[in-house]
Parts: C-alpha cells; sequence; structure tokens
C-alpha cells in the first residue's frame, strides 16, 4: 500500500498512481488498518519530497502501532515526477 501524506488538494493534483491519501494529522489506527489489515503489510509513505517530513511523521506513527514493514520515501512526489514514473490525477 502507497500512502500520499501530503493534503487532500496536493493528492488531487496528482499523485502516485494507486496511492491512497491519508494526511499524516489526520491518520489513526484505524484508518491505517482499512488500507492496511494487517502489521505485517508493507506500508509505502511519501509526501513532497526531502524537505517535507509528513511522511515520515506518518511513518513514525504506523511503526508506534506496531507495523513492521514501513517504508519512508524519502524522495517523495518531488523525485517521482523527475523519474517520469506512472502518476494519476
Amino acid at each position: 500500500m502507497v500512502i500520499d501524506s501530503r493534503s487532500i488538494e496536493e493528492h488531487a493534483k496528482g499523485h502516485i498512481e494507486g496511492s491512497i491519501s491519508l494526511l499524516d494529522t489526520e491518520m489513526t489506527k484505524e484508518m491505517l488498518s482499512q488500507y492496511a489489515a494487517w502489521t505485517d503489510d508493507p506500508v509505502i509513505f511519501f509526501c513532497n519530497g526531502t524537505r517535507c517530513m509528513r511522511s515520515y511523521n506518518a511513518s513514525v506513527k504506523a511503526l508506534g502501532w506496531g507495523y513492521t514493514k514501513v517504508y519512508w520515501f524519502r524522495g517523495g512526489w518531488k523525485e517521482w515526477m523527475s523519474k517520469g514514473l506512472p502518476i494519476s490525477r
């Protein structure tokens, strides 16, 4: 599961194909479990790039809730776009 930790407005403008929007400050364990039902499900968090800490904060939350396969895509949206990878709008 790929989680977009940016705002809903940013997600609507463009996002990694197949990702879902869960703003880090609003994400709860219950919300995350709707998309990653098991704590050993892999979960990747991204936001705007290396200076954006929203995905890092969401990763820390997930780890605190017992998720064991948590990945922080530090390069985020900027890196994804620069590589010309698939996006959705």
